[in-house]
């Protein structure tokens, strides 16, 4: 169940990246179901690189009744997805995505995400579960993550995050079940304030 909830791989299972906009009748849509699964043999054998991607958004792109702009005529096998109109690659997790303000989960986990957190995630107050396992994120324990009171379980392990853990962690997040934080650069010492998670 824990390796289902926090992104680690199912061989079956890929996920599609965070790093895809998709601009569909005018309006700015993240093409990403924020780990989109796709159950498929194929997609086993190439995990940890952009063919996961590349069938996430060919599924969505079957998911589509209507294209009346023909926005999706160039989403086929003649060029790069990288390259599909409306499509844009990258390793950040972008600021926009503080836009999505009902986003219960986020699963990012195996991206290769890069950088810090944005700020903007602060602005995700109902979200209850973070999985962003098995990245490259950096900088301290995400400052934005801490107006998130409503988080049930966080999973940062395997990043590059350096730095202490501000005392009132226990505090920030009341009502938190899991925290991995392991494989990290966070120095040693645990917030007291962590036994006011009375669920952890």
């Amino acid at each position: 169940m824990m390796d289902a909830i926090f992104g680690r791989r199912n061989p079956r299972i890929a996920s599609i990246s965070l790093e895809f906009l998709l601009l569909l009748d005018d309006e700015l849509v993240f093409v990403v179901f924020l780990h989109f699964s796709i159950n498929s043999e194929y997609a086993s054998a190439a995990v940890l690189n952009n063919e996961t991607d590349k069938f996430a958004l060919v599924e969505f792109k079957s998911q589509m009744t209507e294209d009346l702009q023909g926005i999706l005529a160039s989403w086929n096998g003649s060029i790069h997805f990288c390259l599909w109109t409306g499509v844009t690659c990258g390793r950040n997790i972008p600021a926009p995505i503080g836009n999505h303000t009902f986003l219960q989960e986020l699963y990012l986990s195996f991206n290769n995400l890069e950088g810090e957190v944005p700020d903007s995630i602060s602005q995700l107050r109902h979200l209850r579960l973070i999985g962003w396992s098995v990245n490259s994120l950096s900088g301290v324990f995400p400052p934005s993550l801490y107006s998130l009171s409503l988080l049930q379980h966080i999973a940062l392990s395997y990043n590059n995050f350096v730095g202490n853990l501000r005392p009132d962690l226990g505090l920030a997040f009341p009502n938190l079940l899991t925290l991995y934080l392991g494989f990290n650069y966070f120095f040693v010492s645990i917030p007291a304030s962590l036994s006011n998670a009375s669920y952890l």
